[in-house]
């Protein structure tokens, strides 16, 4: 029973569909001051962010969100893992905001906006690491939140606000939100290893037993 219990309180559960889908959609922007960097442009072409090899013995696929605190537990042991697999492994990371959470979207859109100037990644770090922080932000507070992470990341400011008004940002992460339902998302984290999803035993395993379970698990299941 308390297996379960713990089990229950790491996984964030989607309600219903797990989509956010906010009334007021974000306006398409002018245009740009800041090219958009080569990053955003493979992500577009990928269907999320990746990071490690190029030619994967095996592939992860995440949907998170940055709200969510089993994501917020997650984040650094993958990050690690890939860090001593990238030879063998790739990760690929799909925003899915969940719709109890309601800054996960603005979080999503962020990330995304700091993308399209080359640190998807670094904004990713940023807003899991003080996750503690900003969850207790109004939506409209934490918009500010977001722009000085950007200015502490040195993006340009007035490209990054730009981006958070312009609903092609917000296309991309509807795409992924697409992409989790077509599985069947209920979850998350929802990890998948080589096209399989992950259990919430698994997924749970993963949190409470750390980097050496999770780079054992790559390196078994290597194609």
């Amino acid at each position: 029973m308390k297996a379960i219990i713990i089990a229950a309180s790491l996984i964030c559960i989607g309600l219903i569909s797990g989509a956010v889908y906010f009334a007021t959609r974000p306006v398409k922007a002018g245009p740009r001051t800041v090219p958009i960097s080569a990053q955003y442009t493979a992500r577009v072409s990928a269907g999320g962010w990746d990071m490690g090899a190029t030619a994967p013995k095996v592939k992860i696929v995440e949907y998170a969100d940055f709200q969510c605190p089993a994501c917020d537990a997650a984040a650094p042991i993958i990050k690690e893992a890939m860090a001593q697999t990238s030879d063998i492994a790739q990760l690929e990371y799909r925003p899915y905001p969940l719709q109890q959470h309601d800054k996960a979207q603005l979080a999503a859109i962020g990330a995304e906006a700091a993308g399209r100037q080359g640190k998807f990644w670094e904004m990713h770090d940023k807003l899991f690491d003080n996750q503690s922080t900003w969850v207790n932000d109004s939506t409209f507070t934490f918009r500010d939140r977001l722009v000085g992470y950007a200015k502490d990341l040195g993006l340009d400011t007035n490209q990054f606000n730009a981006d958070l008004d312009d609903s092609t940002t917000l296309d991309q992460i509807n795409k992924s939100v697409d992409a989790g339902n077509a599985i069947n998302l209920q979850a998350t984290p929802t990890i998948q290893v080589n096209g399989t999803t992950l259990d919430n035993d698994t997924t749970t395993a993963i949190i409470q037993q750390g980097v050496p379970y999770l780079v054992n698990y790559i390196k078994t299941h290597q194609q």
